[in-house]
């Protein structure tokens, strides 16, 4: 290519054209130019572009013809790759400072078309015949991929070392000599030194000698000498900085280029605490081991993917009559278990599902058909990477042999109890019966105007005395029936200030026969409560009972009432009696329970009246508690019960002004003992009722038919039928009430007539008093 032609100079006036300076340098340097591989810039002394070779033409998009006379900086436009940013044209720098200049490593040169490549360059004055400066040549070439090259290799050394830096192994590189000519910050920090201390040294002198260790120079040299490694060197010893620790050391030669020295690459991996683990896991086997093999349960290990056995216990091998090796293999169901292979399969799919399975009661089948009754629990974990069953397998035979015999044992305790429910029934019955015209006929008698003053004592006393052995038979029924949870309460709004002084009259006798003072104390303004009134007076009246019975002649007797601060009513019944020790208070309200055995010799009774007052006021979610100072210091017996709000409606108290208002009640009387027929009537009668009577249902169907009653009171066994018959009468053709007067006071006994339609059921011998008043009430 002639640099010449490319520009033309100017005609003179002889026709010729005149020399041009730009051809002039063009052609004396075009010539060495061209030839370089290079990419050549050459431009005169202000920095205009005389020429580019082919090269530079090629990597700027240049043509040399286009490029003449332009500025260097629109042609060779230069950048920083980072930043971006114009770099200084060294082309300018050659013009102002007369020196020669190299190009920035991370230069780019962006060609005409926009695209950028990395470049290296430099640029150098060109000086005429008296060392002026005649242009400036820049000589440049592509060096994208060797760039691209330093880049992979900075990037492959820059993850290398990072690698290196976060591996928790400690990392050392050896030369030949075993000197330490690197270290990873683990191998720092691990060992407690500093870069200070091991870049430099030998490996056996390091930390006072170490790993001065038998084998491991040898070992070491080996790797250099005869191209050999090693894994899992250990070393296990005490180190001065860290103390007691187990290492393993991996070692490997690390190649480098022909000519260059060979180096070791040793990692040095902290095994203590993986060493310490792997003892205690060893050590838990065993543990584990032993207790598979000692347990008296039987155990069964299956493959949780295929529910194959892959292990049994010895328990199990002699429950079941198999040798070890007959069982591995096998599923469930061959072994006798589930009954059959789809059974077994379900119970498999359900464990892997839910990871547990219970069974209380399953059939197993032993070797020959022996059947075993089992309680399976399979629970499903993991072993590392493998899945784990194991079914707890317990011989619950004799446990259920037990059940059955306990089930047994059971149905003939319910079944003596009945039989004992229906003796006490009928032995009731058979007690009650001679004792309710006895009780009549005393009742009766001292009614009378004309007994003499010294009988009505005597009769006073055969009438508590009866009372006393009705009480004993009712207390007996009674601790049955709460305890059987069998006794019903039939509530209504009660004034407990009334129902406790209509207990006091109970006992009345008892208290002027021991002239005991009696002092009322009642000052709860709202004793309202929600309760069985006849419940309700027995337990006043078992309370008041116990006070008279120890309290010595001439002592006090206090009946007190307060409303507590939390809305309950409290009521007191207090005595100066003989009292209740300490030790005793804990068992006061137990069954058969009297406290002091010689104080309670003296006094008699079964001791069950303070447990059925319990009981009862149990029932009424009241409570009933005990205190006292100690022997002969009084005791103090204390109810507490839920008070009706003021605001409820006082219609539901009982008006006991009704009851006395009413005038002559026509009473139907049914009993076939023709003496508490008498005795009973003759009471009611002198009590203001009109009464008829009769001994068997068809008398008492009769005169149902030939008059009106206003009210039924009839027994139940009767010796023609039932007098559940009769009420059933009375409720569907003449819509009569009807109590309930019988010998039998089971609960069943009360159901039935309460199903017949009477309102109450009275057990006989009942107190007369307590007939007359539910009399009086029911049929008002």
């Amino acid at each position: 290519m002639s640099l010449c032609h490319t520009t033309e100079g100017p005609i003179d006036d002889a026709g010729s054209r005149a020399p041009n300076p730009t051809d002039d340098r063009r052609e004396r340097l075009g010539m060495n130019l061209l030839s370089l591989g290079d990419a050549v810039i050459v431009t005169d002394a202000s920095g205009k572009i005389i020429l580019l070779n082919p090269v530079a033409e090629s990597l700027t998009g240049w043509t040399d013809h286009d490029s003449k006379d332009r500025p260097i900086e629109s042609v060779f436009r230069i950048i920083h790759e980072v930043t971006r940013q114009p770099v200084a044209q060294p082309v300018t720098k050659v013009i102002e400072l007369g020196t020669i200049q190299n190009l920035s490593r991370s230069s780019l040169l962006v060609a005409r078309d926009g695209s950028e490549l990395a470049i290296d360059d430099s640029a150098a004055p060109i000086l005429d015949a008296e060392g002026e400066l005649d242009g400036v040549v820049l000589i440049f070439r592509d060096v994208t991929e060797h760039r691209q090259e330093e880049l992979r290799l900075e990037d492959a050394r820059h993850q290398n070392e990072v690698i290196i830096a976060t591996v928790q192994d400690s990392l050392l590189v050896l030369d030949a000599d075993l000197r330490v000519r690197s270290a990873n910050r683990s191998f720092y920090e691990t060992f407690q030194t500093s870069p200070a201390e091991t870049i430099g040294q030998s490996l056996l002198t390091l930390g006072d000698g170490q790993w001065n260790i038998d084998g491991l120079p040898v070992a070491l040299q080996a790797i250099l000498t005869r191209e050999t490694s090693f894994d899992d060197f250990s070393v296990e010893r005490v180190f001065p900085a860290i103390g007691a620790r187990v290492m393993l050391l991996t070692a490997r030669r690390l190649r480098r280029k022909e000519g260059r020295e060979n180096m070791i690459l040793l990692a040095i991996e902290d095994v203590t605490e993986r060493r310490r683990m792997t003892t205690s896991l060893a050590a838990s086997e065993l543990r584990f081991r032993r207790l598979f093999e000692a347990a008296k349960d039987g155990i069964l290990i299956l493959d949780g993917e295929s529910g194959r056995i892959t292990d049994a216990n010895p328990y199990l091998l002699e429950l079941l009559g198999y040798e070890h090796a007959e069982l591995l293999g096998k599923e469930l169901w061959e072994i006798g278990l589930f009954g059959d292979e789809e059974a077994s399969r379900a119970s498999f799919q359900e464990l892997q599902q839910k990871g547990y399975v219970r069974y209380d009661d399953l059939p197993l089948s032993a070797r020959g058909g022996r059947p075993v009754e089992v309680e399976v629990v399979s629970n499903v974990y993991r072993a590392g990477a493998q899945t784990i069953i194991q079914c707890n397998i317990r011989d619950v035979t004799a446990r259920k042999r037990a059940d059955e015999e306990l089930r047994r044992a059971k149905e003939a305790a319910e079944e003596a109890g009945r039989t004992k429910d229906l003796f006490l029934a009928t032995l009731s019955h058979e007690l009650r019966t001679p004792l309710t015209p006895v009780l009549a006929t005393v009742a009766y008698i001292e009614a009378m105007p004309s007994l003499p003053e010294e009988l009505r004592a005597e009769f006073a006393s055969i009438r508590r005395n009866v009372e006393l052995e009705a009480r004993l038979i009712d207390d007996l029924l009674d601790l049955t029936r709460i305890g059987q949870g069998k006794l019903h309460l039939e509530r209504e709004a009660v004034d407990a200030h009334a129902v406790l002084r209509s207990a006091m009259e109970v006992c009345q006798d008892e208290v002027e026969a021991k002239k005991l003072e009696v002092s009322f104390a009642l000052r709860a303004e709202n004793r309202r409560v929600w309760a069985d009134p006849a419940r309700l007076q027995q337990v006043f009246w078992n309370l008041i009972k116990n006070a008279v019975k120890f309290t010595p002649a001439e002592g006090r007797i206090s009946l007190r009432s307060a409303e507590t601060e939390t809305g309950l009513l409290a009521i007191e019944v207090a005595d100066t009696g003989a009292g209740i020790e300490p030790q005793a208070l804990s068992r006061i309200f137990d069954a058969f329970e009297q406290g002091d055995r010689h104080v309670a010799r003296r006094h008699g009774g079964l001791g069950l009246g303070l447990a059925i007052a319990k009981m009862l006021v149990d029932l009424h979610g009241g409570t009933l508690t005990a205190a006292s100072g100690g022997k002969g210091q009084g005791s103090v017996f204390r109810v507490e019960l839920e008070l009706i709000p003021r605001s409820a409606d006082p219609n539901s108290q009982p008006d006991p002004a009704a009851t006395e208002e009413e005038g002559k009640t026509k009473l139907l009387l049914v009993d076939d003992n023709a003496d508490t027929l008498r005795a009973i009537s003759l009471l009611l009668r002198s009590t203001g009722f009109v009464v008829r009577t009769a001994t068997t249902v068809e008398e008492a169907t009769a005169a149902l038919s030939h008059e009106r009653f206003d009210l039924l009171v009839s027994d139940i066994g009767l010796s023609d039928a039932s007098g559940l018959d009769i009420m059933r009468q009375c409720r569907d053709t003449y819509a009569t009430k009807g109590i309930a007067l019988s010998g039998y006071g089971t609960p069943d006994d009360v159901m039935a007539s309460e199903a017949a339609g009477f309102a109450h059921h009275l057990s006989k011998p009942s107190n007369l008093n307590v007939l007359v008043d539910l009399i009086r009430r029911t049929a008002s």
